[in-house]
């Protein structure tokens, strides 16, 4: 068997600090956990508003001016408006040309209603959350469906996270920040805690009481035809669990080419994670996968378990320093250099797995 033949690409997240950025730029609207949304970002007069799931885009995004009018950010010549002055029931809410008009003038109540001339509200009809529902005018009721948020907008790594959390009605609720500078890497934060990225790496704080570091497949450099197949998980809990996930898989012929004999190779991943009082704890996998057997390709482990002094270390384990991940080949002498240059002195190092 051929050892230690999956390498990381070296990666550091060091965080100088945690606190919270300004929320302002790029608000969109949130109802329903999904957004408002422009179809296509059209600039055609008369093109309705629709509800749709939030992507990022400048389509969702809005612009609410002291003059009452609300405009697309991708085009400020165009605002939210009422046909013709009209306030019968399921009149269609568009977008047309900003024009000075009392049609176009809008408010976002405290209570999360989006009212308009002739003071009803801007409705989602039936509270549909299908995308493509197109938005209109209807009595104000108090229901779910008139209850508008608005926040910024979120994009990238940062919104493919979210969204595989739930989104706006998932675990960490609406945005509250734009995102901003974290250490090597970029955060933002939520009612129930944030996300923090490097280079496709996320890390992920909910509620306070758990973190999960997730490593992409596309952050790992496979050797010998033995890849990530499945994002890489650690997740930690405030009173000491933790679970550990991954799996490799080996595409080899059935012959070792290089060598001309039956194969397998070794599979390996380390875990530091630097809490803030510079305790080090780390969470190691080996295995392996054969390319002559079929059904032993796949190297899939989901390790549980609990240590004391994740839990009697949580404060600072929460607000921790530094993450990386290395070869589990490489010597603990080694990691703990790597660390140390990056990120500074290491205190004790605790082996939780």
């Amino acid at each position: 068997m051929k050892l230690n033949s999956i390498l990381f690409t070296s990666v550091g997240l060091a965080v100088a600090s945690l606190a919270a950025t300004a929320s302002a730029a790029d608000p969109a609207l949130y109802i329903l956990g999904k957004c408002v949304d422009v179809p296509s970002a059209s600039t055609t007069n008369g093109t309705g508003i629709q509800i749709y799931d939030c992507n990022g885009g400048a389509n969702q995004e809005w612009e609410f001016r002291s003059d009452g009018t609300v405009r697309p950010n991708y085009d400020t010549n165009k605002c939210l408006d009422l046909p013709g002055w009209e306030t019968a029931d399921h009149t269609p809410i568009q977008i047309y040309d900003c024009n000075g008009g009392s049609n176009q003038q809008w408010a976002l109540e405290s209570d999360g209603t989006l009212r308009g001339y002739g003071g009803k509200c801007v409705d989602d009809p039936s509270a549909s959350t299908s995308d493509g529902t197109f938005f209109q005018y209807y009595d104000c009721n108090g229901g779910s469906n008139q209850h508008f948020t608005l926040a910024p907008a979120v994009t990238g790594v940062i919104l493919t996270r979210w969204q595989s959390l739930g989104g706006p009605t998932g675990l960490l609720g609406l945005p509250t920040s734009d995102e901003g500078p974290w250490g090597n890497g970029t955060i933002r934060y939520f009612q129930n805690g944030y996300i923090a990225q490097f280079n496709g790496t996320t890390v992920v704080s909910i509620g306070g009481t758990e973190i999960i570091l997730e490593i992409p497949t596309s952050n790992v450099a496979g050797a010998d035809s033995v890849s990530l197949t499945q994002p890489i998980v650690l997740s930690v809990f405030s009173n000491g669990g933790y679970e550990f996930t991954g799996t490799f898989y080996n595409s080899e012929s059935s012959w070792n080419l290089l060598e001309d004999i039956p194969g397998s190779i070794g599979d390996a991943v380390a875990i530091a994670w630097k809490a803030a009082d510079g305790t080090l704890f780390t969470f190691t996998h080996s295995g392996k996968t054969s390319s002559t057997t079929q059904s032993a390709r796949t190297d899939s482990w989901n390790t549980p378990g609990n240590n004391a002094s994740i839990a009697a270390d949580w404060n600072n384990f929460v607000n921790w320093s530094f993450t990386s991940q290395a070869n589990v080949g490489v010597s603990l002498s080694n990691v703990l250099s790597d660390v140390e240059t990056a990120s500074g002195p290491v205190g004790k190092v605790i082996s939780v797995l």
